[in-house]
């Protein structure tokens, strides 16, 4: 009897201790759960900063990339602004009766040329209602014109998508063209995105200042020519030109037949 009590005591003994040895892995169990939960959250977050690290440089960068592209865009369109106002301070100086007495005192025994023109009396009579208060709305009969005759015609390229992105892009005034730098790695692309044709294109086109297209000289000259044209007319709608109302005429007459001359190919009379 005594062994059999010693013996029932020990394997109370043992089975307490095999509880407790239980609990014991059970508790080490949970905390090696609660560790790795843990460990796991904390690689989560992380990998999650990280991408957050990259997505911000990547937004940083395009944000970046578009600012430059925007003030690429501003400068062109100041530097036709410039030679703009360039031909404006020529055409005025020409109207000032000191230049005119300096011109005379140089030239006393020369006879002034003027350029000789004839009047279209329907489109005369379209420009100067159109003066009286200049506008760019297409519906006009002045503005109707000249996009029929002579914007449409220009900017009729194959790739017709493109070129209907082109006139909004000239109309909102936000286009610009950059000459390409030519490198010996990277030589100048040869088939332009607005004719759909294998030639050589040293101008890069940029719309809204985000999308850019590989064009040729022939297609720049023809867009710059509108882009002229359209210039001149904003300066007028706004006031800037105060010279006389048939010099204004014979000043558009010249850009459209630079469009004309642009459309055609030739280069003796291209806007640069």
């Amino acid at each position: 009897m005594l062994v059999e009590c010693i013996v029932l005591t020990k394997l109370e003994k043992a089975e307490k201790d095999l509880e407790l040895r239980e609990e014991e892995v059970q508790r080490l169990r949970k905390i090696r759960d609660e560790v790795g939960s843990e460990i796991e959250d904390l690689t989560a977050s992380l990998f999650e900063e990280a991408n957050n690290m990259v997505k911000n440089a990547q937004i940083k960068q395009h944000k970046a990339e578009k600012i430059a592209k925007e003030a690429n865009m501003k400068l062109g369109i100041l530097q036709e602004e410039v030679q703009a106002l360039k031909s404006i301070v020529q055409s005025t100086a020409l109207n000032n009766p000191a230049s005119e007495c300096s011109e005379m005192h140089e030239k006393r025994s020369s006879t002034p040329q003027r350029e000789m023109y004839e009047v279209d009396p329907i489109f005369n009579d379209e420009f100067v209602k159109w003066r009286q208060n200049p506008n760019l709305d297409k519906e006009s009969p002045f503005m109707k014109r000249i996009y029929d005759e002579d914007i449409k015609a220009c900017l009729c390229f194959r790739n017709s998508k493109l070129s209907d992105s082109i006139l909004s892009a000239i109309e909102e005034d936000k286009i610009s063209i950059e000459k390409i730098s030519v490198t010996k790695n990277e030589p100048l692309p040869k088939v332009c995105d607005l004719m759909n044709a294998p030639r050589l294109c040293p101008y890069k086109m940029y719309l809204d200042g985000t999308n850019s297209y590989n064009i040729s000289a022939l297609s720049r000259n023809r867009i710059a020519a509108i882009c002229d044209l359209f210039c001149y007319l904003r300066y007028i709608q706004r006031g800037l030109i105060t010279v006389r109302i048939h010099e204004v005429y014979l000043e558009i007459l010249k850009k459209r037949r630079r469009i004309i001359s642009a459309k055609l190919g030739l280069i003796d009379d291209i806007v640069e």
